[in-house]
């Protein structure tokens, strides 16, 4: 038989009269009942409620069965507004781009002061349209919202902690080979050493491998093809980079540079 709730707000919630009577199947979800407020009050999409019992008790597992966490019908809830969200993804690409803007600033020292005019196309290109505009559809859409991902294992903590540990541990490795590469030439010279320390010891280009690191990290947690798009794009770039900058440094450094792979430890 259905299952009817009262729906209390805990502070302020504008746009609805409280309490909601909301009425559920026997077998509906925590994620059901958000949907259910969510459809009376227009402001409060699922991933902005936390739902309570009278005794303050969260009921956080959206795929939980309501009647598994022990609400029967007539019960009272009460429903919090969280306030605007971001998503995990977009919080991550926008720290990653962050990171970049301040390494430009404060971590790289080019070896020349301009650029090729075709280059701020070709680069505008890449990070306008792959990364602005398809990534923003794709990863950034309702598709990779809470509400979408109900019961499947993309939702899952253990799942989501997985791809960002991996994703900061590659971001920190990018930033650690910067700081290796920045130490390496004085301030106002060309001066190139022999890079050492951290995943140097075994490619050429450590940066270059942990950037395709932590986007593989944002394509596997987000699934989207966009997201693969632009990772095999920029893969396939930077590994081109690297066989050059690999070059260089065999050449320039002949029987002094240390055996290692290019950009891919062990592999390539």
């Amino acid at each position: 038989m259905p299952i009817a709730l009262s729906i209390e707000r805990r502070g302020p919630i504008k746009g609805a009269q409280f309490p909601l009577q909301v009425a559920l199947r026997d077998d509906a979800t925590v994620g059901k009942l958000k949907d259910g407020i969510s459809e009376r009050v227009a402001i409060l999409p699922v991933e902005r409620q936390r739902i309570t019992t009278s005794e303050n008790r969260a009921l956080g597992n959206d795929d939980k069965r309501l009647e598994d966490l022990g609400v029967k019908s007539g019960d009272k809830l009460f429903v919090k507004d969280l306030g605007p969200q971001i998503s995990l993804t977009l919080l991550l690409c926008m720290l990653h781009f962050l990171k970049r803007e301040l390494e430009t600033i404060f971590v790289h020292r080019f070896s020349h002061a301009t650029m090729p005019l075709f280059n701020i196309f070709k680069n505008s290109t890449h990070y306008w349209i792959l990364s602005g505009v398809l990534i923003a559809v794709g990863v950034y859409s309702p598709f990779h919202g809470e509400e979408a991902l109900l019961g499947l294992w993309r939702k899952s903590p253990t799942f989501l902690a997985t791809c960002v540990i991996v994703w900061v541990l590659a971001e920190f490795g990018n930033l650690q080979t910067h700081i290796i590469l920045m130490r390496l030439r004085p301030p106002g010279t060309r001066v190139r050493n022999i890079p050492r320390g951290g995943l140097f010891e075994m490619v050429s280009c450590p940066n270059y491998f942990y950037e395709v690191l932590s986007w593989v990290a944002v394509t596997v947690m987000t699934m989207s093809f966009a997201a693969l798009l632009f990772t095999l794009v920029s893969a396939a770039q930077m590994t081109v980079w690297a066989i050059k900058k690999h070059k260089a440094y065999r050449s320039e450094f002949q029987g002094t540079y240390p055996k290692r792979k290019i950009m891919y430890p062990f592999v390539f």
